[in-house]
C-alpha cells in the first residue's frame, strides 16, 4: 500500500509526467537464488522544469516541453535536487545560447523571479548567466527585473563574476590568440559589461576583496579594450585607482607599461583624468613622464603624438638631476623617441643639473645615438 507522502506525489503535477522505468537488480553479493529469478525494482523519474530545461540543451529539442510543463501548473521558481531554480538551469545552458534565452524569457513570462538566489543563498541567474556565452540570456534576465546589483552570497554582484570569469579564462589561454578561451571570454564578457551597466550596475562598486572593477580589468595582461573601453564608457573612475603588478602598487597609466594595455587604452585613460606627473614610489619617486621615456619609449612617442597636451608636458618636464626628458630617450635607447623630442625643440647639449648632457647620456650608455644628435645639434 502507498504511504501517505507517496501518495501526495502521484497527485502533484509532476505525476502527469511521471515515467515508470524497470531495471534489474542483481542479488546482493554472497546470497543465493533460485535459477532464472530476476531481482526487479520500479524507479519513478519525474520530469521536472530543470530536466526539461536540461533536455532541450542537451537532444536540441524546442521549449514546447518546458511550455507544457509551465501550463501544467509546474512552480516557475522551483529548486531542484542541487538547490537551482529554474532560471538557474536555464543559465547553466549558456553554451546553448539561443535555447538558453529562449528558456529564460519563457520562464520569466510565467513569473519567474529573476532576483531568487539558489536554496543555498549563494547566486542567482544572473551571476551564472555573465560567466557564459548567452549574451541574450543577460540582457533578458535584466529587462525582466534582475538587479544588476544584486550582491551573490560572499558579495560579488554580477559585474565582479563577469570580470572574475575573464581573469579565470586569461589564466587558462591569451587574449592575442584567436584560437583561445581568453579570446572568446573577452568577446562576451565585453557584451555583459555593456549590458549590466545600461541597466545600472555600479561600475564602482569594489569587489569583495577591495578592488575597484576597472583595477580587476587592467591588472590583466594584454587586456582587450572592449572590456575596458565598455568601463570608460559607462564611467568608471580611473584616476586614484591602483594595480598590483609585481608586488607593487602603481596606477593604471603605469598598468599600461606593465601589463601591455593598448595605446588607445592609455589616451583614454589620461582623458579620463588618470595624471602623469605623480611621482611613482617603486621608480624612485619619477612621474609616469620620465618612467614612460625609459621603459617604453614606444608609449611614450604614440601618446606625444596623439595628445598635444601630454606632448607639451613631456617636452617641459626635467628629472631632478635637471635632465630633459631627450637625456632619459637616450638612456633608454630609442632612437625615434630622441628624434621627436629634438624635433620639438630639446637639445642634445642641454647641461643638467651634475654638467652632462643628454649627448653625454648617449655616450656612455647608446653610442649609436651619438651621430643622430651630433647632427642635430649641427642643423
Amino acid at each position: 500500500m502507498l504511504g501517505a507522502p507517496f501518495k501526495e506525489q502521484l497527485a502533484a503535477p509532476e505525476a502527469a509526467n511521471r515515467r515508470d522505468h524497470v531495471t534489474t537488480r542483481p542479488p546482493a553479493k554472497g546470497a543465493s537464488a533460485p535459477p532464472r529469478r530476476v531481482y526487479m525494482e520500479v524507479t519513478r523519474v519525474y520530469e521536472t522544469l530543470h530536466s526539461a530545461i536540461f533536455s532541450a540543451w542537451a537532444d536540441g529539442a524546442d521549449m514546447a516541453r518546458v511550455q507544457r510543463l509551465l501550463d501544467d501548473g509546474h512552480d516557475a521558481d522551483g529548486y531542484d535536487e542541487a538547490g537551482n531554480t529554474p532560471l538557474i538551469s536555464a543559465a547553466l545552458v549558456g553554451a546553448s545560447a539561443d535555447r538558453s534565452e529562449a528558456a529564460t524569457r519563457l520562464l520569466l513570462a510565467h513569473g519567474a523571479d529573476p532576483n531568487r538566489l539558489d536554496a543555498r543563498g549563494d547566486r542567482g541567474p544572473l551571476h551564472w548567466a555573465v560567466c557564459g556565452a548567452a549574451t541574450g540570456t543577460v540582457v533578458a534576465l535584466l529587462e525582466g527585473g534582475a538587479d544588476a546589483d544584486l550582491p551573490s552570497g560572499d558579495g560579488a554582484t554580477a559585474l565582479h563574476h563577469t570580470l572574475g570569469e575573464l581573469r579565470g579564462a586569461s589564466r587558462r589561454g591569451s587574449f592575442d590568440n584567436p584560437e583561445s578561451g581568453a579570446s572568446a571570454a573577452a568577446a562576451f564578457v565585453a557584451a555583459h559589461v555593456s549590458a549590466l551597466t545600461a541597466h545600472g550596475a555600479d561600475v564602482d562598486r569594489p569587489t569583495p576583496s577591495g578592488d575597484a572593477p576597472i583595477a580587476l580589468a587592467a591588472s590583466l595582461t594584454l587586456c582587450p579594450d572592449a572590456v575596458l573601453d565598455a568601463l570608460l564608457d559607462a564611467g568608471a573612475t580611473a584616476s586614484g585607482v591602483h594595480i598590483s603588478t609585481d608586488g607593487e602598487e602603481v596606477d593604471l597609466l603605469a598598468g599600461c607599461m606593465f601589463c601591455d594595455l593598448s595605446t588607445h587604452i592609455a589616451l583614454r585613460l589620461i582623458d579620463a583624468g588618470c595624471p602623469w606627473d605623480v611621482p611613482y614610489g617603486p621608480f624612485g619617486d619619477r612621474p609616469f613622464v620620465e618612467v614612460v621615456s625609459q621603459y617604453s619609449p614606444e608609449l611614450a612617442l604614440a601618446l606625444a603624438t596623439h595628445h598635444e597636451a601630454f606632448a607639451e608636458a613631456i617636452v617641459a618636464y626635467r628629472g631632478f638631476n635637471g635632465f630633459s626628458m631627450l637625456a632619459v630617450a637616450a638612456l633608454g635607447g630609442s632612437e625615434p623617441l630622441v628624434t621627436w623630442f629634438m624635433g620639438r625643440g630639446l637639445r642634445p647639449d642641454e647641461v643638467g643639473v651634475d654638467g652632462r648632457t643628454p649627448l653625454d647620456v648617449a655616450g656612455e650608455y647608446n653610442p649609436a645615438l651619438v651621430d643622430v644628435m651630433e647632427r642635430a645639434i649641427d642643423t
